[in-house]
């Protein structure tokens, strides 16, 4: 198949979106001929990755530029929203001049995965595939105020979405001709909407499980260590994970591994606590110095409350480590219930809930369930159905069991 495909976000060796891009763009080169619209400062890196990973069919990579100023932008994590619209204008314009040119058999978007923001591939004139995409759980002002988050982004954040969707997200789900959904949540919004096609919960999380086996293999895990992995803001319930140690016996310690703008925050209310001497906030570490971490931990507290997805969860799984959520959007899709805990986001004391259930789960082996083999399969299935719609031409594929373990 002759494929056209969209990552804004994209870069090798990387989780969340920048790995998601990555890992679904070697997945549609293993399976057909690539083009593929890029961000402009990554095509170097993508080319020497492409080098030494070679696939299949061929990819060609097309930058679409970006001024140096938003640039700029994108390193100091401002404008984010912005820089990714014009980004998806220039591709939009780029993507049509391309198909003056040449046939292409489908189009896809896969970066950034929000349902509600624009997909500049959409709406062409090429059957489009469109994510894996989530973005439709809300915390609600209740949880937001419980976990001791900042309620005003919250707030705001509902009528942003509500907007993205009423501009974009109806046109999309009456156009597309499969969608891959981050989560059920997502899936229950799209099918909301209306949506005309095959929607399938999807995560896109695609692990290189063999090298996390390795890592889990080679690093001797602390009993009493739990770590939390992302960015420090107040969504990711970093509160609600300093609470849940305070009611953890004193031997249990809590690292968090990254940055963000709730640190100083969380170091005050650790030494509020008295749980100061009981933290660490280790700072953003390399990838590889991240994994090590998490083989070493006890157990991945990771209180999100509205992640569609959170790779580090299915890290952790691939590691054997158990994780403790809340039991809402993406993270509860990833785990093994059987040794990790989500819990029940609406409960009166969920600090408390959280910390019964780090006393609950359990380690368990290593699994292969995320691992990036399973992304080619799907995304030929998903590509037959937009293109050729029935007729004759669709591969057999055996229907998900479901993501809940």
């Amino acid at each position: 198949m002759n494929i056209l495909l969209s990552a804004y976000s994209c870069a090798p060796d990387q989780g969340s979106e920048p790995g998601a891009g990555w890992q679904w763009l070697l997945a549609a080169g293993s399976i057909g001929q690539v083009t593929a619209l890029v961000n402009s400062n990554s095509v170097a890196a993508l080319s020497a990755a492409l080098a030494a990973e070679p696939v299949n069919g061929t990819v060609d990579l097309v930058p679409v530029p970006l001024s140096r100023r938003q640039q700029r932008w994108i390193e100091a994590g401002r404008f984010e929203r912005i820089v990714y619209l014009i980004w998806q204008r220039r591709a939009r314009h780029i993507a049509q001049a391309l198909l003056r040119c040449q046939r292409f058999d489908v189009v896809h978007h896969v970066t950034f995965g929000s349902d509600w923001l624009y997909a500049g591939v959409a709406g062409l004139a090429c059957p489009f595939v469109w994510g894996p995409v989530g973005g439709s759980t809300f915390a609600g002002f209740q949880l937001t105020r419980r976990s001791h988050g900042n309620w005003i982004p919250e707030l705001m954040r509902g009528p942003a979405i509500a907007l993205g969707r009423r501009a974009w997200t109806r046109k999309y789900v009456k156009t597309a001709g499969y969608i891959f959904a981050q989560n059920n949540d997502a899936k229950a919004g799209l099918e909301a909407l209306g949506v005309s096609c095959p929607v399938e919960v999807f995560p896109h999380v695609a692990l290189e499980t063999e090298h996390l086996h390795r890592i889990a293999s080679a690093t001797e895990p602390q009993c009493r260590l739990l770590v939390f992995v992302g960015r420090l803001v107040a969504w990711k319930g970093v509160h609600l994970a300093l609470e849940a140690l305070k009611r953890l016996p004193d031997d249990w310690r809590l690292e968090f591994i990254g940055d963000g703008p709730e640190r100083r925050k969380l170091e005050s209310r650790a030494r509020l606590l008295g749980v100061a001497g009981r933290v660490t906030f280790r700072g953003q570490l390399p990838r590889h110095g991240t994994l090590q971490r998490l083989a070493g931990a006890a157990a991945l507290l990771f209180p999100s409350l509205h992640d569609s997805a959170g790779w580090v969860v299915a890290e952790a799984q691939a590691m054997g480590r158990p994780v403790v959520c809340l039991d809402i959007a993406g993270p509860p899709c990833l785990i093994n219930r059987q040794t990790s805990a989500a819990i029940p986001p609406h409960g009166s004391d969920l600090a408390q809930a959280l910390a019964e259930g780090v006393l609950s789960v359990r380690p368990g082996a290593c699994s292969d369930r995320w691992d990036r083999s399973r992304i080619p399969t799907a995304l030929k299935y998903a590509y037959e159905v937009a293109a050729f719609g029935g007729q004759g031409k669709i591969m057999t594929r055996e229907p998900p069991s479901g993501v809940n373990g």
